[in-house]
């Protein structure tokens, strides 16, 4: 395997992790401001 492959590999999976990490830091933050209003 090329070095360069590995490289997009990595990117690829920090990228999905970023997102997934965003996406649950997100949907607390709603969850909470939902709660916060009730």
């Amino acid at each position: 395997m090329p070095w360069w492959f590995w490289v997009l590999l990595w990117g690829a999976l920090s990228i999905t992790a970023l997102l997934f990490l965003a996406f649950l830091g997100y949907r607390a933050l709603v969850r909470g401001l939902l709660s916060l209003m009730m």
